[in-house]
């Protein structure tokens, strides 16, 4: 009896430990809100007959197309002959519409990667006790998962994001990965999107740097160092990102910063049915916007608590010099030089990630923080009634207008849902009916390229979206 009573015992003790925290009402709220945030926005993909996301209408069509050509079947692109990043999402999409229509294996994609997120973000969100840190949880989602890079389609970068996520929380839990395993990572980071292989680049030589392993490091990410050369050598630049704003002084650059941290926050506005949400609820569109600023200001206080933290400790750990090296090529605005479109806020994200998951102690900013993510699920709850009601897609606007001084007022954290949906409908309609696919691809920055400009490659200067 004696013996009985101590198994139950320690098996009552080892409960809590792979579950919510026991005893707090409120965290078992968050992390209730979480579930909501991610059926929220589940309930949006599904809702629309193609998945509202931006960019994510041409890289269905690219999957298709890559099905195509993989089965020796005609298709207005050729595959590139070199390596290139910014390619995962549509080998993906090609490998499941073997059984999948193109909008269906789209859809899959999208569900898999949340789900797939979801978990991941779970896991950053547990204490060494094995316990969840709901505020965490809902946190990371806003801030890593259903962000503004997820609502503009750049699904590659948001896979290679997760996958950063990933190799770092393996770090944390002393798994030390090894030389081969990390060259590997690399290589596959590196087919997803060039910028998540930059920051696994910056965290390991941080690790090495205080290792004594720069050496080691040096050969493991040699593979992938090689196929990023020849990729800048051989691919040509055929597009060049004009969505940035024209800024004009220090005060127009300071405010864009500003705006692209405020970009992290919960509220979204998604432009359809030619308007957005400044023509439809303008009273909501401004509280929407003051929400994201009073939430970055919420992530500055963050940022300086993990500061202060390390100072106190007197140690500056690989996550927080890794975080201020994205920082800092933000705030240069390197994207601006590169032609790369919204660099900053996908910097900002994995930096503001890294100081969320490094903080042991749940602190009142992140609860502020956390509630105020939860404010996306109106949002998402409000754009999947739109999709349910079957509302027009509407016209989509200029990117013009952000550079007009009044007008750019009146569009702040928008998103272009349907701006190329009509792609996707493209590929749906060739795969239904049986009939060539003939419009071209939008983004050169991938492993198709449109077969009319194959002989535009030679002079053409490297690319990277």
């Amino acid at each position: 009896m004696q013996g009985s009573h101590a198994a139950a015992s320690s098996r009552t003790h080892l409960l809590p430990r792979y579950g919510i925290s026991a005893g707090t009402g409120i965290n078992r709220l968050y992390c209730g809100l979480a579930v909501a945030v991610l059926v929220s926005a589940l309930l949006v993909i599904l809702a629309f007959d193609v998945p509202p996301l931006q960019d994510y209408g041409d890289w269905t069509y690219q999957g298709y197309l890559l099905n195509r050509l993989l089965g020796s079947v005609g298709a207005p692109a050729i595959i590139k002959p070199w390596p290139v990043p910014n390619s995962i999402s549509q080998v993906l999409m090609a490998m499941l519409g073997v059984g999948l229509s193109p909008i269906a294996a789209a859809k899959t994609l999208i569900v898999a990667y949340l789900l797939g997120s979801t978990v991941v973000m779970t896991v950053a969100s547990m204490g060494h006790d094995g316990r969840i840190d709901g505020a965490k949880l809902l946190l990371l989602l806003c801030l890593g998962v259903v962000h503004a890079p997820f609502w503009t389609g750049e699904i590659n970068y948001q896979i290679g994001l997760l996958l950063f996520v990933t190799y770092v929380l393996r770090c944390q839990r002393h798994l030390e990965p090894s030389n081969r395993f990390t060259g590997c990572y690399a290589v596959v980071l590196f087919f997803c999107h060039a910028l998540a292989l930059g920051m696994l680049m910056v965290y390991v030589g941080w690790r090495s740097l205080r290792r004594r392993q720069i050496l080691q490091s040096l050969f493991s990410f040699a593979p992938a160092v090689g196929l990023a050369i020849w990729y800048k050598l051989a691919d040509p630049r055929l597009d060049w990102d004009k969505s940035r704003p024209h800024l004009a002084s220090i005060k127009d650059i300071i405010g864009y910063l500003s705006y692209q941290l405020a970009k992290t926050g919960p509220y979204h506005n998604f432009v359809f049915a030619d308007g957005g949400d400044y023509e439809r609820a303008r009273l909501l569109y401004w509280l929407g916007c003051a929400t994201n600023f009073v939430f970055a200001a919420c992530m500055i206080i963050i940022m300086l608590m993990w500061i202060r933290t390390s100072w106190h400790e007197r140690r500056a750990s690989d996550e927080l010099l890794t975080a201020f090296v994205l920082l800092a090529l933000a705030s240069f605005d390197v994207g601006a030089v590169l032609g790369v479109a919204t660099l900053g806020e996908r910097l900002i994200a994995p930096a503001l990630i890294l100081a969320v998951m490094s903080l042991h102690r749940t602190t009142l900013a992140e609860r502020i923080a956390a509630v105020l993510a939860a404010l996306s699920v109106p949002v998402f709850l409000s754009f999947a009634s739109a999709g349910l009601a079957g509302v027009e897609r509407g016209t989509v606007p200029s990117n013009d207008l952000v550079s007009d001084p009044e007008r750019r007022l009146q569009i702040l954290f928008w998103h272009k849902p349907f701006a190329f949906a009509g792609l996707a409908d493209a590929a749906e309609q060739s795969w239904a009916q049986g009939i060539p696919a003939t419009l071209p691809i939008s983004f050169s920055t991938s492993l198709l390229m449109n077969a009319q400009a194959k002989d535009e490659c030679r002079g053409c200067v490297p690319a990277g979206r």
